[in-house]
């Protein structure tokens, strides 16, 4: 296929499968940032246009050395013509076009008009980029009737080039084009993190987006726009959720890296199969046993995960559920004390191997059942599956 080709097929697949959403970005992850140089404004003043009075509520948190990133801020706010490269000028020169602008402390008079200014910092990587959430909102009477402005947008500080990120600075230019045509030209809202980018627009009062993760999709970013990202945590998380690798947890700190089960060529084995593991379990000789006789009693599922060492020994035992905290420490040991597996096996080495198992205790008879994979469910109320 060519490569035109592959690159309209990939947009159009990104299109299609777009999400409606009660909001746009806000709701993406981003990295904390510290936050350096920031212009902070948090306040409330009655302000007169005229016979009205507004309530004018200020909330701005933003950082101040970038006069590309508040020529922006302003745009959305203020409109294009407003536009300033430092937002503090800007909000002066606003509140300056009031006739009367009093503190709230005291004042009697009716309000029906409100104005709301936002400027939120939502978080980023300080030294690649920033990202910020702007709205605007004006709530005047005409006619005794309430006619609401909105506007707002979620952008994308690129502190690396010094610029506001736009559509054609994070895509190529045929996937760019794509995506102009495809969101109708409407404002196109951004916000990304180290792992993903998301863009939004608002069709017809509804929100639309799609979440692009960076390493399912490399080809369609701009080299420039590759800069502001770290490849090697993308490259990280693309070994742990895709590969099953881990690589920098306290488990892998504690012996190095390993695989989830799954997804290796060749999963560990209890020495002669999973029915010998079953029979261990239920030998009565089983320290288990004698830590469920001294509890009341219970039934229930613990989850547990361990690792198999590439030498076959187990290691790093623990119950991530539980099914009486008595019970924990008894179930880790007696995991623990297994004889060695069959380890795991992957492009023809023996690796170290995450894996689960499902421990079900019945002490009303003092019974242990082992599994590897999670067993079906089990209906009534202790008589038995209907």
């Amino acid at each position: 296929m060519k490569a035109k080709q592959m690159i309209t097929l990939l947009v159009l697949a990104m299109f299609s499968g777009m999400c409606w959403a009660q909001g746009p970005a806000s709701a993406m992850p981003a990295e904390a940032a510290n936050k350096g140089q920031m212009f902070q404004l948090k306040d409330v003043k009655m302000a007169r246009s005229g016979e009205q009075w507004f309530k004018v509520t200020t909330d701005i948190n933003c950082h101040s050395q970038y006069p590309p990133l508040h020529k922006m801020i302003t745009r959305v706010l203020f409109g294009k013509e407003k536009e300033c490269s430092s937002l503090d000028s800007a909000m002066q020169r606003h509140m300056a076009e009031y006739d009367e602008v009093v503190s709230p402390t005291g004042f009697d008079r009716p309000v029906a008009q409100f104005e709301e200014i936002k400027v939120a910092f939502r978080g980023g990587d300080e030294k690649r980029f920033l990202n910020y959430h702007v709205s605007y909102m004006q709530l005047t009477m005409q006619d005794k009737e309430s006619v609401q402005k909105n506007r707002e947008r979620s952008m994308v500080y690129d502190v690396v080039h010094g610029k506001m990120l736009t559509l054609s600075d994070v895509f190529i230019p045929s996937v760019a084009t794509r995506m102009k045509n495809e969101t109708k030209k409407l404002p196109i809202h951004i916000n990304m993190n180290g792992q993903s980018i998301l863009i939004a627009c608002k069709d017809n009062g509804e929100w639309k987006e799609n979440n692009l993760v960076y390493h399912e999709n490399p080809e369609i970013f701009t080299d420039k726009f590759k800069e502001l990202v770290d490849w090697s945590q993308v490259d990280r998380r693309h070994q742990t959720l895709v590969l099953g690798y881990h690589t920098d947890d306290p488990i892998a700190k504690d012996g190095g890296p390993y695989y989830d089960a799954p997804k290796v060529e060749q999963a560990p084995a209890f020495i002669d199969g999973e029915e010998a593991m079953k029979k261990w379990f239920a030998d009565k000789k089983n320290p288990l046993y004698t830590a469920i006789a001294d509890n009341s009693n219970v039934r229930g599922m613990a989850t547990c995960s361990f690792i198999v060492e590439a030498d076959g020994t187990v290691t790093h035992a623990k119950v991530d559920k539980s099914v009486n905290p008595a019970l924990d420490p008894e179930i880790a040991k007696a995991i623990a004390s297994m004889p060695k597996w069959t380890p795991g096996m992957h492009e023809g080495q023996a690796v170290r191997v995450k894996c689960t198992l499902y421990v079900e205790i019945n002490l009303n008879n003092k019974k242990v059942n082992v599994s590897l994979t999670q067993p079906a469910p089990r209906w009534g109320f202790g008589f038995g599956p209907f």
